[in-house]
């Protein structure tokens, strides 16, 4: 064992510095929050009846979709009508959508046929 030691400051903080060396309050929590934030808050898309490509099965959409990347897997849930009977109609055209895939900026969903009405879409990253 060497003679020599080494007597740690455990208790430096970011005052002692320039700022850059250890985690700064201020710049990197309001940082880390606004990237939370922007994560988890949801966005609302439309899938418009008329935006539908393909001549059969399947149909695609491809809407865009800030922040999103092909790495994201959102969760996606129809925003359902307040009226009872277009809320029925929303939920059996939502039905018709069977996937969807992430890309850079953007989700291309695919249907077994085109939705007769726009859907309102909610999407997650989780």
């Amino acid at each position: 064992m060497s003679d020599k030691t080494t007597t740690l400051n455990l208790y430096k903080t970011d005052m002692d510095t320039d700022g850059n060396d250890y985690f700064d309050f201020d710049r990197d929590l309001n940082e880390n929050w606004e990237k939370i934030d922007a994560r988890f808050t949801p966005q609302d898309i439309v899938l418009t009846s008329t935006d539908w490509d393909g001549e059969s099965a399947p149909y695609t959409q491809t809407v865009e979709v800030e922040g999103m990347t092909e790495d994201i897997n959102p969760h996606v849930s129809l925003i359902s009508s307040d009226d009872y009977d277009t809320a029925q109609t929303e939920r059996n055209e939502f039905a018709k959508l069977y996937r969807g895939e992430s890309g850079d900026g953007i989700i291309t969903f695919y249907a077994t046929s085109p939705t007769g009405i726009d859907i309102n879409i909610r999407i997650k990253r989780l």
